[in-house]
This record gives C-alpha cells, structure tokens and sequence, in this order.
C-alpha cells in the first residue's frame, strides 16, 4: 500500500488541508517534523481513520480526532488516495457532528464512508457504508486494523509493547496479530475426531458381537460347520423329490391317454347329433329359398320403375328451361326499343354537357382573382397590425430607458454603502484567527495535562498493585521457606527413628547416636512451587507495567514543559470571543457578496440602458416603413375590385354559382353514362338468350327419347317376373333386414352341415376307452409337496446362513477399518494437543516458530544499530506459558542476559524498533506475501544520541527495496540534516499546514 495524497477538513489541528505525497514515493527514506502538537502523528491518525474508521492509540474516538475549533455543523472528512500494485484507490470518510436545532430536537452524530477504484480494475463496485469499506480494506490490504499499526504504522509509544509486554501479553498479542486460533480449532477438531472414531470402533465390534450370538456361532469356522450340514441334508432331499417326480409324470402319462379317448368318443356323439337335427329342418331351409328369388326379380322392377320416375322429371325441368328462355328473348328486344337508350339521344346529351364545362371554366377563372383579391386585404390587415404592436413596443421601451437611468443611480448609492462596511474586514480576520489560534493552544494543552493525569492515576493504581504483588510474593516465599524446613526435620526424625545403638549411621557412619532427632510436635502446610512462581511473575510483570508507565509519564511531562507554562486563559470568554468575530466575519462575507451582485446589476443595467438607446432610432425607422407598405396595399385592393366584369357579383357569390353548375354537369354525365351502360348490358344478354334457344331444344328432345327407352325397360321387366302392375312390385320386396336374415340362416345351415362332416370324417371310427387311475396320482402329488415343502425349508436355512456369513465378514472388516482409523486419529491427536514426545501443543509450536522468527529478524536489525552490542533472544523455560519470555545479551557485560525492561530510554527505542520491523517482515510473509510499499516510524529518536540516530537511519535506508517509502515522523532538529527529503508541519492562524522540500527545494502545499 502505497498513499498518494490525503485531504483533511477540521481533523486534528488541521482545518482544510490537502497533502501530495506523491513526490516523496522515489525518494526513499522522508522525514515529517514540526513542533510539539503541531500534528505529525495526526496526518498517521488520518490514514487510518480513513481507511479503518479508527485512529492509532489512545487517539482511537471520533472526538479526540475532530477540529475543536470546527463550526459545530461542519463535518469532519478525511481522504486518501492510495495504490496497490497498478491498481489505485480513493476511500473517503466523514463525521457529521451531533445538532441540536432551535427546537431542540437533536440529530445524531452519523458517519458515512465510501471506496471506489480510480484506475487498474474496471470491474471493481464502488462500496458505501462504514463497515462495509473497512472490511473491503480489509481484503483488499489482506491487514486488519491491528495489523496495519504495526506493518505500515509504528505509532508513537506503542510499538514497544511487544518488547515490554509480560510473555502472556505477548503470546496473546501474538496470537491476535498470527490469528493462531485456527490452530487450537484444528486441535478440537482432532479431539472430536479421536473421540468418534473411538465410539465408532466401540459400535462395530458390538455389532460383530451380537451377529455371532444371534447365529449361535462361536466364530466363522463354526458356522461355515453348520453351513455343510445343511447343505448335505439338502442334496439328500432333492435326490427324493426327483424319484417322487418320476413316478407322478408316469401315472399322470397314463391317465392323460385314457381321457383323451374319451374325449373324441363325445365328439362323434355330439357331430352325429347335430345332422340328424339340421336334416329335420330341410323343409323349412327350401321356403327361405324360394322368397328369396323372388325378391330378387321385385328389386330388379322397383329399380327400372324408380329410373323412369326420374327420366320424368327431367323432362319437365327441360321444357321448363326452353320456355323461360323464349320469353326472355322477347323481353329484350321490347327493352332495345325505348327511345331513350337511341344514339340520337346521347348526341343532345354530349352537346350539353359541352356547353356547361365551358361555363363552369370562366367561372373558375374569376373565382381565382377573388381569392387573390382576399388574401391582399388579410394581407394588408396583419401588415397594419404589426404596426399598431411595434408602435406599443416602443412606448414600452422608451418607459424602460427611463427606469433603467433612476436605477443605475440607486445601484452607485448601495455600492458605497457596501464598500465603507468592508473597509474592516482584514483587521477583524486577523484578530479572529489569533483568537482561534490561541483556543485550540489552550485546547490541546488541556487534551495533554488530562492525559498525563490520567497516567499518574495509572502509575499509581500500578504501584499499588505491585505493592500488593510483592507483599503476596514474600508471604509466599516465606511460607515455602518454612515448608522446606518443616520437611527436612521430618526427613531427620524418619533417619531417627531407623538409628540402631552400635549400628553405623547411614548418613556420617558413625556409630555412636548422643542425640537423635526428635519431632517438635508443629507441622507447616506445604506452598506449590507453581503457586510460588507464578506470584514471583506478577510481581515483575507490576513492577514492567510500573516502569514503562514511568517513561510515558516523563515523555508527557517533558513535551509539556517544552511548551512553558502558557497564559492563563478563560476558556468560555475566548470561546464568545471567537464566536462573535465568526459571526462578524459571517455578515461580512454576506455583505461582500451583496456588494458583488450589486455590481454586477450595475454593470446589467447600464447594458441594457446603452441598447435600449442604441436601437430606438432603427425601430422607429421600420414602423414608418410597415406603414408605408400598408397604404400601398390597400390601393392596390381598391383598384382590384374594379376589375370584376360582372357586377353586383361578390367572390363568394361566385363560388356558390360554381358549385351549382359543377353539381349540374356531374349529373348529366353520369345519366349519359348509365344509359349507355344499359343500352350494351340488354344488348348482351338478347344475343345471349338468342343463342341458347337452340341448345335447350336439342337437351328436351334428348330428354323425352330417355323416357321413351325407360317405359318399355319396365314394361318387360314385369312381364318375365310375372308380376301384373306396379303396385305388386312393392308387395313382392322384402325389407333389408328379412332379406339378411334369410340369406344368413341358409348360409349358417350349410356350414354348420359342412363342419359337422369334416369333423366326423377326421374323428374315424369309435375307439374302446380304459379307467382313470386318480387315486395313485394324488398320492404321489401329495408325496411331491411335502418334499418341496421340506426342500424350501432347507434353502431357506441355507440361505439365511449365507447372508449371515456376508454380514458377518462385513462386520468383522468394519471392526478392523474402524480400529485402523481410531489408532491413526488417535496418534495426530496426541501429537497436535501436546501428548506426543515433544509435549507441545500445536498452536503454540506455531506461535513460537513464529515468534523466532520474529526475534530473530529483530535481533539481526538491533545488533547492526547498536554496532553488535545487543543481541535479542527467546528464554527456552520448560515451564508452559514461560516460552515467551524475552531477554538481551549484552556483549559489553560478557553476554550476560537482561531484561528487556533494564535497558535505557534509547536502547529501547531501538529495541522496539527493531522489534516492530522483524515483526512485519514476518507477518508480510504470514499474510500471503503482501507488498507493504511504505512503513511510517512516529517519534522515539529524541532518546538516542548522535551515533545511535544514524546507525537507525541506515537500517531504515537497507530496508527491502519494496518498501521504497519509509516515514520517520519526529520533532528532533539533527534530523533534518540528515534526511533531504522532507515534509514540514507548520502552524498557522487558520490551523496546520504543511509545507514539502525535496533536495532543498521547498514550495506551499
């Protein structure tokens, strides 16, 4: 990450601020300094609240950020612009302040938040909310907030808390900044994991268990024993059912050729029947016959006597046809005749009609003048228009200029009021912006007196705590001095009461005991030496927390007396003050504006005035020229309406005589052209009619020849049926149901006879019959089923013992899968929660790997800045939880170990340092291998000395080339000498600034 620019509005000191950190990105190491609370750290505040939403350190609230000096409704915003890799961002975030409205209704304090993609992700969204961007920071950094303090941001005083912190601080502050926890969640999870597998083998060696009782087996071999048996006993009842089957097929085989022979004996019986019976209905059969012929003959007369009926009426529609086609004709030639459908009639017509087209031509004519005529006076009358409203626009205009000229002298008078109230204005900002200047001084100074209060107030429950600590740890220690010497006399009285008068001692080997010892009756309870040590670490962790509140009490202490003792101000009566010149200036800003848009009115109006005057003249031209045209158009009209060369006829009377004759001579045409369409249209159909005349006399004589031929069809049809007249045709007809039934009788008669015969004939001649042996076929039927009733028992055994065996075998490969897993679960179990060889946990085996690496990158970097005479170490204890206590060799004393919190106000600063730097390369490298591109370093080089200062800043310098940017922000003057490039922070009557020097190049930003 990699910021680029940062605007700030009443945050910290600052009250509109833009910084361009741009030109700082090549320069590698820059320094930021400025006076005490002139608001270096601040800008590092700014980044983070703009990116997190909160600040660094105790600096974390809302309102410790915001501008004291702020307008109680101006909002506090912050923005950054930064980069990571090719891609860049803006992240922006403001705070409107808490109102109170005259009603009294109050408005909550809101934040708003918003994140979008400058350039490099075209498919990035921009995100809005508060908590929605800091968690998009979040992924996007791959660092949350406290992270980012201690990668990127060193803030003042805090990142020597790793180096001071009591070692189960730092092992919890390890495990928040690594997120180790996943660790302890994998230990669970092996745990749970062990345990299930447990119960899993525990249920499949209870499932083998009871399938084995529930077969009554011992184990497999037993029941593979059991299996052959059964399948002996089965084999032995297959062999009985097959002899039995025998048998039955042979008794079933002899009855079934018995009834068969007496099946065909029944058939001749029944075929021989049924002709007999068909013989006795012979007579019936040859009557059927006989009207069915006769209906034959009947159906041939009804079918020539229906054709004839037919014939007939045809002949009459034919005759009918012929005569309607002759009176047509006739009617036609009567209608040709009228007189007015001759030629001679459409002559007179044609001459008419001529006569009215030419009327109705010169009447068109002098309707056309009139028209023009018409539009010359609309003319005429819209031109005298124009000319009565140009001549109202100029009165109204001339009104105008008159205005115009008393405003303009109004205008000059406000103008010169405005400008005397202004006169003011440069003296009363400046005595408003001493006044806000010397407020926010009397500000921060009570911001830092409440602060160092608060950390004698903390020193001070510290030092009672230790106190108190120290108090339990001498108690104890003298409770476990006590044990020590209770238990070694109790050792003396056993040795004692062992001794034998002559026998050596087995301890001097003397063999003279003059005064053995003897029990003194007191016995003292024994303390637990952890309960002891763990006292003895309360104790120096106090005595840690003590001390560096001490250092922070001292640095509080010195920045205040580096600022004096400071006037005595009355807070509430600087406030007004600054109130009412605020207010002062806020009618002034109003009055320069009115003063502004004054002379702009001015400038307007005597614009308009010079116009107005510029273009009378030409508009009073143009009005004589309109009236002019006018009044030769009305003469033009006069003249006009004497042309018409039919007088006392007006334009419209014109145009009704017009329509009237047009109307007219439409008629005459369409009657000329009706009648000659009538005239062709009878001509047409006379020829037509004419010409079917022959065609329908041919079809009647066709016609009546057919019917001739039809009569004497019938005629002899009747006289070879015998049948006398037409009525005794329809007697002799039968209906169509009697004449099926009649057909189908004779036909099922004849086949039945047909069928009979055959059958007979394929039977043959009967056959001698033999009895039916029933008796021993159920018997052997009966033999039969209780063998396979028998045989299917048997199966059914087997096959229960199969499935048995399968289950069995099945189980039994479960237990031993189930006892595989449960031994392999069990042994990464026991390792992962500190029961294997090591007897370490696995989250703290990767906490403390961790942590050495961590220490170890820290103690490369200290041994370098102070010229190889630290060195940083873990203290391997076998104690758990002591694993992370942190000590300091010290070559100048033969490498002696120290506490990291005996070494000076310098040497822990550089410790720190080192200590905040090995910190974030590691966790750069635990988070993914992100690319930090810039790392700020707030204050501690005050403490160091000349050759410790540049032995610090040539390790910043040989940091990793990706962390090009690196940011040492202090108030310490030999810096500056030092670091070229620079970023200054100055104050000023409307709050902070800053101001940017590369190379001794320095320009206002």
């Amino acid at each position: 990450m990699r910021p680029h620019s940062l605007k700030l509005q009443h945050f910290g000191p600052y009250a509109q601020h833009s910084i361009d950190l741009e030109p700082f990105h090549d320069a590698g190491l820059f320094l930021v300094h400025g006076d005490t609370g002139s608001g270096k750290s601040t800008l590092l505040d700014a980044m983070s609240w703009a990116l997190y939403g909160k600040g660094l350190g105790d600096r974390s609230s809302d309102e410790m950020l915001r501008n004291v000096a702020a307008p109680a409704d101006a909002p506090t915003e912050v923005t950054l612009d930064f980069s990571l890799c090719d891609r860049r961002y803006r992240v922006a975030r403001s705070l409107e302040p808490e109102r109170v409205s005259r009603k009294g209704t109050v408005t909550r304090a809101r934040t708003t938040a918003s994140l979008q993609c400058l350039s490099g992700d075209p498919q990035f969204q921009p995100v809005g909310g508060p908590k929605d961007v800091s968690r998009e920071i979040v992924r996007l950094l791959h660092l949350p907030h406290e992270q980012f303090s201690r990668v990127i941001v060193l803030p003042q005083g805090e990142f020597r808390d790793l180096l001071l912190a009591p070692a189960e601080r730092r092992e919890r502050l390890l495990e928040h900044l690594f997120g180790t926890a996943r660790y302890a969640f994998i230990e669970d999870q092996l745990r749970a994991m062990d345990a299930s597998a447990r119960a899993e083998f525990d249920k499949t060696d209870g499932v083998l268990r009871a399938l084995l009782d529930g077969v009554g087996a011992a184990d497999l071999d037993d029941l593979d024993a059991k299996t052959a048996d059964s399948q002996q006993r089965l084999a032995e009842t297959e062999r009985a059912i097959a002899d039995t089957r025998a048998s039955l097929e042979s008794v079933v085989a002899a009855n079934a050729v018995a009834a068969e022979v007496e099946r065909r004996n029944a058939q001749r019986r029944v075929h021989r029947a049924a002709l007999d019976e068909l013989a006795a209905q012979s007579e019936s059969a040859a009557l059927s016959a006989a009207r069915l012929a006769r209906d034959e003959t009947a159906s041939r007369c009804l079918e020539r006597l229906t054709r004839l009926r037919s014939l007939e009426a045809s002949l009459a529609e034919r005759r009918e046809q012929y005569e309607r086609a002759a009176s047509e004709h006739q009617r036609l030639s009567v209608a040709l005749a009228d007189p007015a459908l001759a030629p001679s009639h459409f002559e007179v017509a044609e001459a008419a009609i001529r006569t009215a087209t030419a009327r109705a031509a010169a009447l068109r004519a002098m309707q056309d003048e009139a028209e023009r005529l018409l539009g010359l006076e609309r003319e005429a009358a819209d031109r005298a228009a124009e000319a009565d409203r140009m001549q109202s626009a100029l009165a109204a205009r001339e009104q105008a200029l008159a205005d115009a000229t008393l405003s303009l002298a109004g205008l000059d008078a406000a103008i010169a009021a405005h400008e005397a109230a202004l006169a003011d204005e440069a003296s009363l900002r400046a005595r408003v912006d001493n006044l806000s200047a010397r407020q926010q001084r009397a500000l921060e100074r009570r911001s830092r007196e409440d602060s160092l209060r608060g950390l004698q107030r903390a020193r001070r429950d510290a030092l009672a705590s230790e106190r108190d600590a120290e108090e339990g740890w001498r108690e104890l220690a003298a409770k476990h001095a006590l044990a020590e010497a209770s238990t070694r006399e109790a050792q003396a009285v056993r040795l004692a009461a062992t001794l034998v008068p002559g026998e050596a001692c087995p301890v001097c080997g003397s063999s003279d005991h003059p005064s053995p010892r003897v029990a003194s009756g007191s016995s003292v309870e024994a303390v637990d030496a952890e309960a002891l040590a763990r006292s003895a670490a309360a104790h120096s962790r106090a005595q840690r927390e003590a001390f560096a509140l001490q250092i922070r009490i001292e640095e509080a202490e010195a920045a205040l007396r580096s600022e004096g003792e400071g006037e005595a101000i009355d807070e509430e009566a600087l406030a007004r003050e600054v109130k009412s010149g605020k207010d002062a200036l806020a009618a002034l800003r109003r009055r320069r504006l009115d003063l502004e848009a004054a002379r702009r009115s001015r400038v307007g109006a005597a614009a308009t005035a010079d116009l107005q005057r510029v273009s009378l003249g030409p508009d009073q031209s143009a009005l004589a020229g309109v009236r002019a045209r006018v009044a030769a158009m009305e003469e033009d009209i006069a003249q006009r309406r004497q042309g018409f060369t039919e007088p006392g006829m007006s334009p419209s009377a014109m145009g009704a005589a017009l329509r009237a004759l047009e109307a007219d001579l439409a008629g005459q045409q369409a009657s000329l052209r009706s009648a000659r369409a009538r005239r062709e249209e009878l001509a047409r159909a006379a020829a037509a009619a004419e010409g079917s005349l022959p065609t329908l006399r041919a079809e009647l004589g066709r016609a009546e020849a057919l019917h001739e031929e039809g009569r004497s069809a019938l005629s002899q049809a009747m006289r070879d049926g015998g049948i006398p007249d037409e009525a005794a045709i329809a007697q002799a007809v039968l209906g169509p149901a009697e004449r099926q039934r009649l057909r189908e009788a004779l036909e099922s008669r004849a086949r039945a006879e047909a069928a009979h015969r055959e059958a007979l004939s394929s039977l043959g001649p009967d056959e001698p019959s033999s009895p039916v042996q029933l008796g021993a076929e159920a018997e052997q039927r009966s033999r039969l089923e209780a063998l396979q009733r028998e045989l299917g028992v048997a199966q059914s055994s087997l096959s229960a013992m199969g499935h048995q065996r399968r289950a069995l075998v099945s189980a039994a490969e479960a237990r031993r899968a189930a006892e595989a897993r449960s031994q392999r679960v069990r042994r990464v179990s026991e390792v992962a929660n500190g029961k294997g060889p090591s007897k370490v946990r696995l989250s703290r085996y990767v906490l403390l790997d961790l942590f050495d690496r961590v220490v170890a990158s820290a103690s490369t970097g200290l041994e370098a800045m102070s010229d190889g005479r630290f060195r940083l170490r873990r203290q391997e204890r076998a104690q758990t939880g002591r694993e992370f206590d942190l000590v300091v060799d010290d070559s100048y004393v033969g490498g002696v170990a120290r506490p990291a919190a005996s070494l000076s106000g310098g040497e822990v600063f550089l410790a720190s340092l080192a200590m905040a730097l090995g910190l974030g390369e590691v966790l750069q490298a635990w988070a993914g291998g992100i690319r930090v591109e810039s790392l700020f370093v707030d204050e501690g080089f005050g403490a160091l000395d000349e050759d410790t200062v540049e032995r610090a800043i040539e390790l910043l310098e040989r940091l990793p080339q990706h962390a090009r940017m690196v940011g040492v922000v202090s108030h310490v003057p030999e810096l500056r000498k030092r670091i070229p490039a620079r970023l200054e922070v100055l104050r000023g009557d409307q709050g902070s600034f800053t101001r940017c020097s590369l190379r001794h190049r320095g320009a206002d930003r």
